[in-house]
Order: structure tokens, then C-alpha cells, then sequence
């Protein structure tokens, strides 16, 4: 079998998807990448992540073929090869989670409320235009958004958001800490106050990030 340490960090990481809210039902995809082989594992569309199993996640080329497995690929496939053809990501995460989402309803951007946000290597979160979700038009809207931008995080126009890492530890945190920076500022905006982090103030952070925990080379949160 193909990938199969990375199917099973695709199951594993789709239920933490699940059970921290950060997805309902069969929303959002996860992927993981192997630039050696050029080959992507990915999960399969409409299964309940609580349900997934390794042999239902699908092993992708860089061309979108499938190169084994029975289920159906995500429908955000050619989104996910995207993202790998513009970076040197290796895994990602596409998530639906309420507070990301409701920014990216309002064509807003996730600033730098809370100094979690330094996780995505940005001090802003900027939206990718509007287009239907797996479509060949929202791939090339994605790609054309990370020219020049060296974060790990977009918001999806009206859809969600998409994270990316060297490991899905670290896609998987990005999105949480996206998650969270998103909460943060939308109880600010209700409050009526909220004072945004300045560009050098999170580039401070990003450094310090760097070496932070028992071992920065492979940490997997801050």
C-alpha cells in the first residue's frame, strides 16, 4: 500500500478535525505530500471523518490521476495540488470552522489580534476571491493569491480557509491558531475595541517561534 504512514496521519488528523469543531459533518480535506515520489495522499470526498479508514484515502500524481485507491478523491484535489505547485508544503488542511469561515463570508482578513497568528508566518490572512468549490477556477484564484505571500494561511471567499506546512502537525496548527485569532478579533469587533498587533511586533514573534519547545526541528504547536 502506497503512503501508508501518511494515510494514517490523514485519518488521525481528519478526527481531530471533527472533534475539536474545526469541521462538521464531511466538510473540508486534508492531504499530505511526498515531492521524492510526486505523489499525493489525500481524503476521500463525502465520508464522515469519524469514518474514514486508511484504505479509503486516495494516492494522487501531481497530474490529478489516481493512483491508487477505490473511493473518490476530495473534490478540492487540483486546490490541494496547487498550493504544493506554488510551495514546498508537505501537508495541508481545508477547513470550514465558524469563526475563519464567517471572515471569509465577509471578504474580511484575520489580522493580527493575538500574537498566534505569527503560526501562519503572516501578520494578515488575506481572502482569495470568490469561485466554486472544487473547481478548476478557486485552484488558480489560490495560486495566483500565494505569488509573493511567504504565510501558510488563506481565507476562502464565502467558503473557508486553507493552511499548509512541512508537517500536517503544523498545517493542523495553523488552522487552530487561524481558528482562534478569528474568534478573537470577532469578540473584539462586538465589543466595539480592538487593538491589531503591528507587522514588526509579529515578525518578533515568528522568530521567537522558531526555537520555541522541547523540539523546535519538529514541533507541532506553540
Amino acid at each position: 500500500m502506497l503512503m501508508n504512514e501518511e494515510r494514517k496521519q490523514i485519518v488521525e488528523y481528519g478526527r481531530k478535525l471533527f472533534q475539536s469543531g474545526l469541521c462538521k459533518g464531511t466538510a473540508g480535506n486534508i492531504s499530505v505530500f511526498d515531492r521524492e515520489s510526486g505523489l499525493m495522499a489525500i481524503s476521500p470526498s463525502g465520508i464522515d471523518y469519524m469514518d474514514i479508514k486508511v484504505d479509503d484515502i486516495v494516492i494522487m500524481n501531481t497530474s490529478g490521476k489516481v493512483v491508487e485507491g477505490n473511493c473518490k478523491p476530495s473534490s478540492e484535489y487540483n486546490m490541494h495540488l496547487a498550493v504544493y505547485d506554488t510551495s514546498d508544503a508537505a501537508a495541508i488542511v481545508h477547513a470550514h470552522s465558524m469563526y475563519c469561515t464567517t471572515f471569509a463570508c465577509m471578504n474580511q482578513p484575520i489580522k493580527a489580534i493575538h500574537y498566534g497568528i505569527a503560526s501562519a508566518h503572516t501578520h494578515l490572512i488575506p481572502v482569495v476571491p470568490y469561485a466554486t468549490y472544487g473547481s478548476l477556477e478557486l485552484a488558480e484564484m489560490v495560486k495566483a493569491s500565494m505569488k509573493d505571500y511567504t504565510g501558510l494561511a488563506l481565507l476562502l471567499a464565502n467558503h473557508g480557509i486553507i493552511t499548509w506546512g512541512n508537517s500536517l502537525a503544523q498545517a493542523y496548527n495553523v488552522c487552530e491558531n487561524a481558528e482562534l485569532c478569528a474568534e478573537i478579533m470577532w469578540r473584539c469587533q462586538c465589543a466595539g475595541q480592538a487593538v491589531i498587533l503591528s507587522e514588526s511586533e509579529i515578525n518578533k514573534v515568528i522568530n521567537k517561534f522558531e526555537n520555541y519547545g522541547q523540539a523546535a526541528a519538529e514541533k507541532k504547536g506553540y
